[in-house]
């Protein structure tokens, strides 16, 4: 179940559909316009939106634009016309799907009704894997101090190490589900925090920070069994997408 908001301007139709996602037992919110619209997705912060891409006072493209302004993660559903213009700008903008709207209103609703099923289970999914529990090590305090405060801020439970041994330390005491790992630090390297890693959880998900001089041994850190490496300096957003892409398959 899910929170549902509808930005449609179409007579009768946000009726229909509330009543036919209301039975589905998720809560829905509904705008006729643009502005209300991105009012409503501000306050209620919908777990999928539905937005008819002609609406009044502000075209639906704009209101697309503001909702990605709210939140870069919005989960928007573009609903229009047959036209595969605007099905390939809504895929660049980020929508998950494209919607064509059916003459049949029955039709169209149970469209509506089994992509709100479907995109809300995968949802749920992503807000289970954003319970991870994630040790972020790393020798500097202020790397530490940044991606402390950024996985927090998109829901993770975040643990910090300073050195090797404290995280080995961390792992077993707390159990994470996922480890940011950076290559060098002092007493011990990326490679042999791996290896000691690895010996006491065999499952525990493994990312290693690294240099571009590194890339060699990044590389080697993968066929010892992490999962993958990020270079400094990276971006937060790629860092978000790739901790949680791991965390839905671990939780799956």
């Amino acid at each position: 179940m899910g929170t549902v908001l509808i930005i449609d301007d179409t007579l009768g139709i946000t009726d229909l559909l509330r009543e036919a996602l209301e039975q589905e037992g998720h809560t829905v919110h509904a705008a006729a316009d643009g502005l209300n619209g991105a009012l409503l997705f501000r306050n209620q912060k919908p777990d999928l939106t539905f937005l008819r891409i002609h609406t009044r006072h502000e075209g639906g493209w704009d209101v697309f634009s503001r909702l990605k302004e709210q939140d870069p993660w919005a989960r928007v559903v573009v609903v229009g016309g047959p036209s595969e213009d605007a099905r390939k700008k809504a895929a660049e903008l980020g929508g998950l799907e494209y919607l064509v709207v059916k003459d049949d209103r029955r039709l169209f609703v149970e469209d509506v009704r089994r992509v709100a099923r479907r995109l809300l289970a995968s949802a749920a999914g992503a807000a289970k894997a954003r319970k991870g529990r994630i040790l972020v090590v790393d020798d500097e305090q202020v790397v530490r101090d940044v991606l402390e405060r950024f996985l927090k801020g998109k829901g993770f439970e975040v643990l910090t190490a300073s050195d090797g041994e404290e995280a080995l330390s961390r792992v077993k005491q707390d159990r994470p589900h996922l480890v940011l790992l950076d290559m060098r630090m002092p007493k011990m390297d990326g490679l042999e925090v791996l290896k000691a890693l690895k010996g006491i959880d065999h499952e525990v998900a493994v990312m290693m920070i690294t240099a571009n001089n590194d890339l060699t041994t990044a590389r080697r850190c993968m066929e010892m069994g992490a999962f993958d490496y990020i270079v400094k300096p990276f971006q937060l957003s790629y860092l978000e997408t790739t901790v949680l892409a791991k965390l839905l398959m671990l939780t799956a």
